[in-house]
Order: C-alpha cells, then structure tokens, then sequence
C-alpha cells in the first residue's frame, strides 16, 4: 500500500472514530461535545561522535473528550484507542459532568462562529527514510558540524526526527 493511501485510510478512521465518539456522547445524554484524536508515527535517530546512540519508531495516538450536559462539563482523555477504551472516555466523561457545577458560560462556540471549511496549511511533507538512511544523514550532519573548526572536538550528538 502507498504511503499517501495508508494516510488517507488513517485520516478516514479518524474522523470515523471522532463521529462515533461524538454520535456516543449525545447518547449517553451530552447536550454537546468537542473531541479531539491525534495520531503520530516517526522515526527518531541519535547519534554521538559518529555512533548511534539511539533508533526510535513511535507510533502513538490519543483522544480527549470535552462533554457538556445540562450546563456541566466532563473531560476524560485516553492513549488507548481501541473502541472499548474509546467508549469508556466518552462515558467517564460524562459521568464526570454529573459532579461539575453548572456553568452557563461552558458550552460549544456557536456554529457562526466556528472555522467550518479551514484552510490548508500545506504542512504534511512526508519523506519516507530507512533506518539506515536516518542515521547516515544524523552522522553526516554531526560530522559537518565537527568540521567546521579543528577546534570543535566533541559533540553532543545529532538528531533526525
């Protein structure tokens, strides 16, 4: 599968997981809800004096829920993201608005006054690196450092992320 339709099948799980999550806290009673679900994957390499000290793969994600119901407000949050973990935040969170004072000023942002159609920053600029490429160019930067000055004769390392 090509990177490009890998994130295209992330970025549609997202929003699915988001509309369940949202389709959930109205259910269990929320008046409204903001949720927000990230997900991150990388490649993370160090190194120090032209060794590798360390090689990292991250592939992480999380989800907060904000509930509003009846003027109270419920927060919960989760690494997890199974659909079980999922439900279980949607419901702590509005359980946890059960016990919050009201607050007539808490609430989602009226719909005027929402970005609806926000604008593209043009900010994913995927290079896709093997492991080994990553760390020869964290060793070549390093070393271009080094070279600099004959005076400069340690470092505290390089890091491509």
């Amino acid at each position: 599968m090509k990177e490009a339709d890998s994130i295209s099948k992330q970025i549609s799980d997202v929003k699915t997981r988001v509309e369940s999550a949202l389709a959930l806290a109205k259910k269990l009673g929320a008046d409204g809800a903001e949720v927000a679900l990230s997900r991150q994957q990388g490649l993370s390499v160090n190194t120090r004096m032209g060794d590798v000290e360390n090689v990292e793969f991250t592939n992480d994600g999380a989800l907060g829920i904000t509930v509003y119901k009846d003027g109270r407000k419920g927060s919960a949050s989760t690494a997890d993201l199974s659909e079980g973990a999922l439900n279980n935040a949607i419901k702590a969170a509005v359980d946890i608005a059960s016990y919050t004072s009201v607050d007539e000023c808490a609430g989602i942002a009226d719909k005027s006054l929402l970005a609806m159609t926000p604008e593209d920053l043009d900010l994913y600029h995927p290079k896709a690196l093997s492991t080994e490429q990553a760390i020869q160019l964290a060793q070549e930067c390093e070393l271009a450092a080094l070279n600099t000055d004959e005076r400069i004769t340690n470092s505290d390392g390089a890091t491509l992320a």
